[in-house]
Parts: structure tokens; C-alpha cells; sequence
């Protein structure tokens, strides 16, 4: 009996330390890790709600960047390595939701889009946001939006139409909402940048 209060004894010394020092750090790590594991230079991923980004800081240093996450836009990695930029369009950017007037919860390219259902699965590009687009652009095209209400460039993917939406009309692209309540807070984004990478799939 004494040799197992001295064997717990010992045991206890040296777990107690592991286990106040060690696993915390082991738990910290493994967060970040999986935060910036897969990632390359300006890629954005959502891990736990919070959106990281690694971006260059200089040839041989690199740091990881805290997305602000308030406006719940979740950003998967996006894979694609884009280096072309094919066509670049200036102009305002609207907001909309499956359940607006004349909206029937799918968007024109056939996609249900109701329960928040507000992104589409690329295999090069990753989760994409869904946005109505000019029929210029045929669907599947991707646009590499900046100077939104987003702070961070974000890339979407067109899907749908709409009657006031398009080249020289009154809005060049409408965001996908979940709900036209969360499209109308959203509002209008002024002087936005969108960057064609890629036209139709």
C-alpha cells in the first residue's frame, strides 16, 4: 500500500506541471494551426467564426491578420492561385435575399437558395459567395470583389440576373443575403472594384 501512495505521489509531481503548463499550450497551437495550415499568401480561411488571413509582410516574414467577423461573411480558403485578372469593372454593388419581391428562392442558374443557402462550392475556387451579374457574364463566372462594405476582398461567383442589374445599369452586381431584412441592412456598396478571374466554369 505504501508503494502505491508513493507511485501516486510521483505520478501527480510530474502530471500536474504537464498538465498546467503543456496541454495549454498544445491546445493554443492547435487552433492557429488549423487556422493557417493549408494556407498561402492572401488566402482568407473561417476557423471557429474567426476569419485569418496570411498575408506578406516581406519576402521572408509572414503574419497572420484577425478578419473583422461582424458582418458574418464567411470566407472559405480559396485554393486558385489568381494571377490574371481578365476584366475589371467599377460601380455599386446591391444587396438582395431569396424572399424579396419577384424572387422565387432560386437564383437563375437553378440553385435553391432559401434557408440561408447563400454560397456556392467551386472546386478551384472553394465557398463562394453567390451574386447576380450583367448577362455578359456567363454563369459560373468569378469576380474578386474589393472596396465592398467588406473591408477584405471577398470572391463571389454569378448565378442569377436581375432587371436592374448589369453594366451601365443601376447596379453592376447584387449580393446574395439569406433574407432581404440582413440584404437591406446590408445596403448599397459605393465605388467597388470587381475583378473578373475566370468567365463561366
Amino acid at each position: 500500500m505504501k508503494y502505491v501512495v508513493y507511485a501516486l505521489n510521483i505520478f501527480l509531481f510530474l502530471m500536474v506541471p504537464v498538465y498546467l503548463f503543456v496541454f495549454p499550450l498544445l491546445d493554443q497551437s492547435s487552433e492557429t494551426n488549423l487556422a493557417v495550415k493549408e494556407l498561402k499568401s492572401n488566402e482568407i480561411v473561417s476557423v471557429s467564426n474567426v476569419l485569418y488571413r496570411k498575408e506578406n509582410v516581406d519576402s521572408s516574414n509572414q503574419k497572420e491578420i484577425v478578419l473583422n467577423n461582424d458582418d458574418k461573411l464567411a470566407v472559405n480558403v480559396c485554393r486558385a492561385n489568381v494571377t490574371d485578372v481578365l476584366e475589371t469593372v467599377l460601380g455599386k454593388m446591391s444587396a438582395y435575399g431569396p424572399d424579396c419581391a419577384g424572387c422565387g428562392g432560386k437564383v437563375g442558374a437553378g440553385q435553391v437558395v432559401t434557408n440561408g443557402n447563400i454560397y456556392y462550392y467551386d472546386k478551384v475556387y472553394g465557398q463562394l459567395r453567390i451574386v447576380a451579374g450583367d448577362s455578359k457574364f456567363p454563369y459560373g463566372t468569378v469576380i474578386r470583389v474589393l472596396n465592398s462594405k467588406y473591408k477584405d476582398p471577398f470572391y463571389a461567383i454569378v448565378l442569377d440576373r436581375g432587371s436592374d442589374i448589369g453594366i451601365n445599369r443601376r447596379f453592376t452586381f447584387d449580393l446574395l443575403f439569406p433574407s432581404e431584412r440582413e440584404a437591406n441592412l446590408f445596403g448599397t456598396s459605393y465605388n467597388v472594384t470587381f475583378e473578373v478571374v475566370r468567365y463561366g466554369y
